[in-house]
């Protein structure tokens, strides 16, 4: 396949975006399973140490999740995946724990762009993969809590992968909107639907975001007397019912009080206001200005679906972001008092992410279309692909430059701790802890204190009381006693 030079472009924007992801892909090798991720895999664990195949596995994970549904939470397919967790095949194999993760978010989300490319910029796979991963790397670079987003299994199967499922339903159900093939328009709604009821099964936040965001495409296609969004809606709910009517979900609101409507409306609001400095901020604004370009073309190729007065549906756009963002805030709130830990924030703030992108597009699109936005002399520019690398190159300049501290950038913070050691130091701490631990001599274990402490690697660490989790979770993942050395 011969490449043009707009082409040659954009794989040089893809290998920038490796480039900047692979310390914090390269810092992921040093990892070790943690906490939760004993609780889980507790069956898959037993039944490999038993002799057991890969169908005992599956078997077994499947017993977990049927366990958790009665005990704890109601989690399907979180649960079932958690039980993988792929440490049970032996701790050191923990170490691709973030690679799986990474895979099941960018692959959603390079889908989805692939499918806003055909329809909106009409360019080549390899424009469809330098796109994904701007967005890709601007996400990871940011995220909130990148160790309960990436790192640290448990936290992140259980929500990151969502926020970009959602996105991916969105997108099939524009596909299926769109094509005038019969059995595809089927694979489409089907492939969506499956997505839809497994999304309920991940986390409550994400599912209850995948029926607001169903809803408004459904209100859409009603519009254009188009019904089939109500498949992959009702699917959606089906799915969030049969995870919120689990037996265990009630033993786990049972630790909580909700503190009811009115006040999680009025605690969401005021949360979201205190958010707002933080969000809409210079990474934001550079984010934009990496996306222009992107932004621009889009708007050249779409001014005609554009009007030249102001759509009132880009206010809509605007208010139904601030609703989704607070709709997800308010459903951990209401159940247990609390916004949640850094994995909620995390999948928060990629949906707003997306969600504030997505207005800028069509704003840009508006513009473009009212002649305000002169984008046929930004086109003319011999290659606007030469325009999308130097906007991401300046973006990164004012990354480094404008932020003072190294984890303001996560590429730059794993970049540091790999060439200072720390996250070798913690690597090797863990594997004398797991060499104890595995110890058939030994019917108790007493472990020094973790010295070499990273903000990738979970902070759930082991107590001097061998009663009280994770103590119990390690205790009985591998048959002994489990105790903290005193400080």
């Amino acid at each position: 396949m011969k490449i043009n030079k707009s082409q040659k472009y954009d794989l040089l924007i893809i290998l920038l975006c490796i480039g900047i992801l692979l310390p914090i892909i390269a810092v992921g090798f040093f990892n070790r399973p943690a906490a939760d991720d004993y609780d889980y895999a507790l069956l898959t664990y037993a039944a490999l140490q038993n002799g057991g195949n890969i169908f005992d596995v599956i078997k077994a994970a499947w017993q977990t999740n049927i366990n958790y549904y009665n005990t704890w939470q109601g989690l399907y397919t979180s649960a079932f995946l958690l039980a993988l967790q792929p440490g049970i095949f032996g701790e050191k194999y923990y170490a691709v724990a973030h690679i799986i993760v990474l895979l099941v978010t960018f692959l959603p989300l390079f889908a989805s762009v692939n499918i806003i490319n055909k329809h909106y910029f009409k360019k080549s796979t390899v424009f469809s993969l330098s796109f994904s991963l701007v967005i890709y790397t601007m996400l990871m670079m940011w995220l909130p809590d990148i160790g309960d987003g990436i790192y640290w299994y448990n936290g992140a199967m259980n929500y990151t992968p969502y926020a970009f499922t959602n996105v991916l339903t969105l997108c099939l159900m524009l596909e299926a909107g769109t094509t005038d093939s019969s059995k595809k328009k089927i694979i489409y709604i089907a492939a969506g639907t499956v997505i839809a009821f497994l999304t309920s099964g991940g986390n409550h936040v994400t599912a209850f975001a995948n029926i607001m965001l169903l809803f408004i495409a459904c209100i859409i296609a009603f519009s254009k007397k188009k019904f089939f969004p109500l498949i992959p809606f009702a699917a959606a709910c089906i799915g969030f019912i049969i995870m919120f009517s689990a037996p265990g979900t009630a033993v786990r609101q049972g630790y909580f009080q909700s503190p009811g409507v009115v006040k999680t409306i009025v605690k969401t609001a005021l949360h979201v206001h205190g958010l707002a400095a933080q969000w809409i901020s210079l990474k934001w604004l550079v984010s934009l200005l990496v996306l222009t370009p992107f932004a621009v073309e889009f708007g050249h190729k779409n001014k005609n679906r554009f009007p030249k007065k102001f759509p009132l549906y880009i206010l809509a756009a605007l208010v139904v972001s601030i609703a989704v963002i607070c709709g997800m805030f308010c459903v951990p709130y209401y159940a247990m008092a609390d916004f949640g830990m850094g994995r909620v924030t995390n999948v928060i703030w990629i949906t707003f992410s997306f969600l504030s992108w997505f207005v800028y597009f069509i704003t840009v699109g508006w513009l473009t279309a009212a002649d305000f936005l002169n984008s046929d002399r930004i086109i003319a520019i011999r290659h606007i692909a030469v325009l999308r690398l130097l906007c991401i190159v300046f973006g990164l300049c004012c990354t480094v430059a404008i932020f003072e501290n190294d984890r303001a950038c996560w590429s730059i913070k794993a970049a540091s701790e790999i060439v200072h050691g720390n996250v070798q130091g913690y690597c090797q701490e863990m594997d004398a802890r797991i060499a104890l631990y595995n110890d058939k001599t030994l019917s108790s274990v007493e472990v020094s204190p973790i010295q070499h402490k990273s903000e990738f690697f979970t902070a759930f660490d082991v107590t001097e009381d061998p009663n009280i989790w994770p103590n119990t979770s390690i205790g009985i993942y591998y048959g002994k006693t489990v105790t903290l050395k005193e400080q």
